[in-house]
């Protein structure tokens, strides 16, 4: 329809001219074909009132809602019950795919992105297993001597230690949700597949780092082994304890 138009108004195309180069030469200001004040008196003059009509009853009907086409799509009635198609149940969600796919994709997602990403895995093990080294030298055999303000002094190392673990990673965080936020408005996946997907491979490597630590400090300090399970299952509760505030503030 465009040739025929443009032919109407003046300006037939040429022979072998690509129809899209040579339109936009006649409606560019400046250009060497330049025809754009001519083009839009044309309009004026030909189109505008009959779509100032076709744009004045279309704003008095009003048309389906998103759901009503979709819902339209499948050839069956509005109502909040699913659909069978091709043996799948189908629903109306803002988002594209399951909640399993989402969680699929971004699991797979941070694995990659974790493994390429040497420097924060180094942070979340490498790191707790230095501090467990420099510690376990610096309080060495504190479990051969008697009880004093070094038992204690080591106690509150350990637990200051472990609930500062998680401090350095907060930039991290605080990265990684702003691109959920920007994700998340474009309904690619939900708020509770990114936290999830976090869960299953962020919190495991630090709980492995602060395990790691813990033992190797433990070892060191030659405290009986009686006493190892109570002292790791606490330190381990403090350590989640902070990694969820830090989290918190991070988001």
């Amino acid at each position: 329809q465009a040739p025929t138009y443009m032919e109407n108004c003046g300006y037939p195309l040429p022979t072998r001219e690509n129809p899209a180069d040579f339109f936009l030469d006649l409606l560019t200001p400046g250009s060497d074909l330049d025809a754009s004040d001519a083009l839009v008196a044309a309009f004026e003059r030909k189109q505008k009132l009959d779509l100032a009509k076709v744009v004045e009853e279309a704003l008095i009907k009003q048309g389906p809602t998103i759901k009503q086409m979709v819902l339209a799509t499948y050839q069956r009635p509005l109502q909040d019950k699913p659909v069978v198609v091709a043996g799948k149940y189908i629903r109306v969600n803002p988002y594209a795919v399951s909640f399993s796919s989402q969680l699929s994709v971004l699991l797979k997602r941070r694995v990659r992105l974790t493994m390429r990403d040497l420097g924060a895995v180094g942070m979340q093990i490498g790191m707790p297993i230095g501090f467990g080294v420099i510690w376990g030298l610096l309080f060495g055999g504190i479990g051969t001597k008697a009880y004093g303000v070094q038992t204690l002094l080591f106690v509150f190392i350990v637990l200051l230690m472990i609930s500062l673990q998680s401090l350095p990673l907060m930039q991290l965080l605080i990265d990684e949700r702003t691109i959920m936020k920007r994700e998340t408005s474009e309904r690619l996946y939900t708020e509770g597949a990114h936290i999830l997907s976090g869960f299953l491979v962020t919190v495991p490597l630090c709980l492995v780092g602060a395990t790691l630590q813990i033992l190797i400090i433990y070892a060191f300090s030659q405290l009986p082994l009686e006493y190892l399970p109570t002292v790791v299952g606490w330190v381990l509760l403090l350590f989640l304890t902070f990694d969820g505030m830090f989290s918190a503030v991070a988001a």
